[in-house]
C-alpha cells in the first residue's frame, strides 16, 4: 500500500475508534447485562426485545448505539448469546456505521463536482475503507481494553527528502 494509503487507512481506523468511543459506559455495562442474561432466558424469550429501548439502557439514542440494538435483536434470534452476542452486535453497527460515513464521503466528493481528480479520490476513499479491519477494533472496545488509536498526526520528519514530492 502506498505511502498515503497507509495515513488513509490508519485515519480511518482513528475514526472508527472515535465512532466507538461515542458510546456510554452506562450503555454498555447495561447492554453487556442484557446479553448476558440472554443466555439463561428459556426459549422464545428474548433479552432484546423490540420493548427493550436505547434510553432503557442508558444510550444517548445515537445511531451506533440504535445499530448495536437492531443487530443484537437480530444476532439474539439467530442463537448468539453472551461475549459473541455484544462482540458481532458491536462489529456489526461499527461496520454500518463507517459504510455509512463512506457513502457520505462519497456523495459529498460527487456535489463537489466532477473533475480529473475525481475518480482517483473516489477509488483512495473506498480503498481506505475497505483496508480497515473492524472486528479488532470493536473486541478490544468491548473487551475494555485501549483501542490504540493511530495518532491523529504524524510526527514530522525534519530530515524527510522532500524532492520526490515535486520533481
Amino acid at each position: 500500500m502506498p505511502e498515503r494509503g497507509e495515513i488513509t487507512r490508519q485515519k480511518c481506523e482513528r475514526a472508527a475508534g472515535l465512532e466507538l468511543r461515542e458510546i456510554r459506559p452506562q450503555f454498555m455495562a447495561a447492554f453487556r447485562e442484557k446479553a448476558e442474561d440472554a443466555g439463561s432466558l428459556l426459549p422464545g424469550f428474548k433479552a432484546f426485545g423490540a420493548d427493550v429501548t436505547n434510553s432503557e439502557l442508558g444510550g444517548q439514542n445515537s445511531p451506533l448505539e440504535n445499530r448495536m440494538l437492531g443487530h443484537a435483536r437480530r444476532h439474539e434470534s439467530a442463537g448468539l448469546k453472551g461475549a459473541e452476542l455484544i462482540e458481532a452486535s458491536c462489529a456489526d453497527a461499527l461496520q454500518e456505521t463507517m459504510d455509512a460515513q463512506e457513502r457520505l464521503i462519497e456523495q459529498t466528493i460527487l456535489a463537489s463536482g466532477s473533475d480529473s481528480d475525481t475518480k482517483a479520490t473516489l477509488v483512495a476513499v473506498r480503498d481506505a475503507f475497505r483496508s480497515v479491519s473492524i472486528t479488532p477494533i470493536a473486541d478490544s472496545f468491548v473487551a475494555g481494553r485501549s483501542l490504540d488509536l493511530p495518532p491523529a498526526r504524524r510526527p514530522i520528519d525534519l530530515d524527510e527528502d522532500l524532492s520526490r514530492l515535486n520533481p
